[in-house]
């Protein structure tokens, strides 16, 4: 059971990391958005990373 829980755990933290270099590199990428954009970036990029958390 212990290594199972460790397995998942590390499942998603990789996916959690995946997603916030993702979005660190759409940011970059974007640096002159307004913030209405900015925020909707977060929301494409990051969801996934919230519903994982």
């Amino acid at each position: 059971m212990n290594h199972s829980m460790s397995y998942w755990a590390e499942k998603l933290m990789k996916e959690a990391h995946r997603s916030v270099k993702t979005y660190e590199k759409a940011m970059k990428k974007n640096r002159d958005l307004p913030p209405v954009k900015k925020a909707m970036l977060y929301g494409r990029y990051l969801d996934d990373m919230n519903d994982a958390l």
